[in-house]
């Protein structure tokens, strides 16, 4: 008896697997799925904030971006490190943090001492008005409200004049108001009466501000009188002043600086002053 042959076995025959195989294979498109990585929005805007708080250095009003650019770069690069490699963009967190934290340190730095240097400017101008009032030069004190580039102090007094007629040979009626103001100016008169008895010292900065490429500063002054009948007796009193320092239209690094307004006096005391005269009194 013949054994019947066995048909050979062809590769098409399904393959036998495992009722409980968990194994299954991988193909591309689940390792294309599996390897991918999401950008972290929070990384991205933080870069954003890092980048733009520069503007700080010309405008100390946009430093909030820093401030608030730092802790969105922590939190972006936090919740990078706990994704599990499900986000990317650790380092750009980290450029803005790196940003932020240059512009929040160089603005604490830079402004205060560009405040210190306009400040020091202006205090130079000041002083030089109030010599040029105790001289009692009416000229020149008229030409300090305006920058260097304008001013004609060094003409002849009759070219001066002639310099503020108009075309018709008429005398300018601004430059006729600002004559008789000056010479009627209460601050003036004061000064002028006192002259060298007067003692004029700095005593603090109101205001002092850079705003649409101008620089602004008011200063109060004390001007303290010791007369000679009364040596002991010393009278003090305040006089507010203003000045803007601007570019020359023609030439911008040319800055110049020009008297805003007349000075006016300041009757009552500073806060400090009349702290300080308080404890002199007890």
């Amino acid at each position: 008896m013949k054994l019947e042959e066995q048909p050979p076995q062809t590769n098409s025959s399904p393959q036998r697997t495992s009722l409980f195989s968990t194994h299954w294979e991988a193909n591309e498109e689940s390792l294309e799925l599996g390897s991918y990585r999401q950008w972290s929005i929070l990384a991205i805007l933080s870069l954003i904030c890092g980048v733009v708080s520069l503007i700080a250095f010309l405008y100390v009003s946009s430093v909030f971006i820093a401030v608030a650019g730092i802790p969105l770069a922590l939190w972006a690069y936090f919740r990078i490190q706990r994704s599990g490699e499900a986000l990317i963009g650790s380092y750009a967190a980290l450029f803005g943090l790196f940003f932020s934290m240059f512009t929040l340190v160089g603005v604490s730095v830079m402004w205060p001492y560009y405040q210190y240097t306009v400040r020091t400017e202006a205090d130079r101008f000041f002083r030089i008005w109030f010599d040029t009032v105790k001289a009692k030069d009416i000229r020149q004190i008229i030409e300090m409200r305006s920058p260097h580039w304008h001013r004609k102090v060094d003409a002849d007094i009759e070219d001066w004049w002639k310099s503020k007629l108009t075309f018709k040979g008429e005398m300018d009626r601004e430059s006729v108001d600002m004559f008789v103001s000056t010479l009627n100016d209460p601050c003036m008169k004061t000064l002028w009466v006192l002259g060298e008895q007067a003692d004029i010292s700095y005593y603090r900065t109101v205001f002092n501000r850079y705003y649409d490429s101008k620089d602004t500063v008011t200063c109060l002054y004390a001007v303290t009188l010791t007369r000679p009948e009364q040596s002991n007796q010393r009278e003090t009193f305040f006089i507010r002043i203003g000045a803007e320092r601007t570019k020359n239209p023609k030439d911008a690094t040319h800055l110049g600086w020009a008297l805003s307004g007349f000075p006016s006096v300041v009757k009552e005391l500073p806060e400090e002053l009349k702290k300080r005269q308080k404890t002199n009194d007890k």
